[in-house]
């Protein structure tokens, strides 16, 4: 079968694909998650994304800890709770995981289990996060999925304005067995230009590092459309309409703060070995070995001189 060729497994028992880039990114994930499940149809298969919301949904900077969080969680980690209901930041409106999981659940996808991850403890922590879901769930591999394409980024592109979450989540797939990296919606997220993302694909690619892709289908754009009726997200539903409607931009989104343009590509999930994507990324060198979020944000500043999310939440920008 292809995906088991693409993912590297065969006849596997359990599988986990999580959003990576926080916010929206959960829908994303929720491409890979439907041929997972129809093509590779495991005992167990779990979805999920992280506790780092936009400012719209929820107004304090950078990721929740479990403290922060309201709502029906069951923890399996300090960083890595199970939803058994709704839940949201202590200020917020509900995760974008707790919609995904309430139109799974009108989707017939009861069987589905809904995560949370929190990176707030850097590198370090978020790696401890990612085996404990190994070890509770018995998965033979995980997959991270970001929309848009900006964790591919090396940290010298001008446009990347939230590297952070990123880079952690790549660097810590990258130092684990059984990952893969997938970037759903090519483009749409408005941070690497298109240039710069077949650049990266080039790179990836002559280290043996691109392992297949999969586009979107008709049944994927109508599962994809009902999910899009609980979340609201720009980078994850544009790649949905250049599919069903065929316009491929120019958009702007973030309130025209980002220009957005698509192409062909665009509806497709590309899929990277995270190893290949992290060994020659600045961004992912400055993150590893941290012990928080805060600790990550300033390596990135030190090092490379650019914002990250964080800044741009505390000072009450768009992103």
């Amino acid at each position: 079968m292809y995906l088991a060729d693409v993912l590297g497994v065969s006849d596997p028992d359990a599988i986990a694909v999580l959003g990576i880039g926080g916010g929206g990114d959960v829908v994303g994930a929720c491409h890979t998650l439907r041929w997972v499940r129809d093509e590779l149809d495991p005992d167990v298969l779990v979805v999920g994304g992280l506790t780092w919301e936009r400012s719209v949904v929820d107004p304090e900077p950078g990721p929740r800890s479990r403290d922060e969080i309201v709502g029906d969680v069951v923890w399996i980690h300090e960083r890595v709770g199970v939803l058994r209901g709704e839940a949201r930041p202590r200020r917020g409106k509900p995760f974008a995981e707790s919609r995904v999981r309430r139109a799974l659940r009108r989707l017939g996808f009861e069987d589905v289990e809904v995560v949370l991850l929190d990176v707030g403890g850097g590198f370090e922590g978020t790696v401890e996060a990612l085996e404990a879901m190994f070890e509770e769930f018995g998965l033979d591999v995980l997959v991270g999925v970001d929309v848009g394409g900006d964790a591919l980024a090396k940290g010298n592109e001008p446009g990347v304005e939230s590297p952070l979450a990123d880079s952690i989540m790549t660097a810590s797939l990258a130092e684990l067995n059984d990952t893969v990296m997938g970037v759903f919606g090519w483009g749409s997220d408005g941070e690497l230009s298109l240039e710069e993302l077949r650049e990266r694909f080039a790179e990836i690619a002559s280290k043996g590092g691109y392992l297949g892709a999969i586009g979107l289908t008709r049944s994927d754009v109508e599962f994809l459309g009902e999910i899009l009726r609980d979340v609201e997200t720009e980078a994850s539903a544009l790649p949905v309409m250049a599919a069903s409607e065929g316009e491929l931009g120019p958009f702007e989104i973030r309130g025209g703060h980002r220009r957005v343009v698509l192409e062909p590509a665009s509806t497709c999930t590309f899929y990277f070995d995270p190893a290949k994507v992290a060994e020659d990324s600045e961004l992912c060198d400055a993150v590893r070995g941290t012990r928080s979020v805060l600790e990550a944000h300033e390596r990135v500043r030190e090092r490379l001189g650019i914002k990250t999310e964080l800044d741009w939440e505390s000072e009450g920008g768009v992103r």
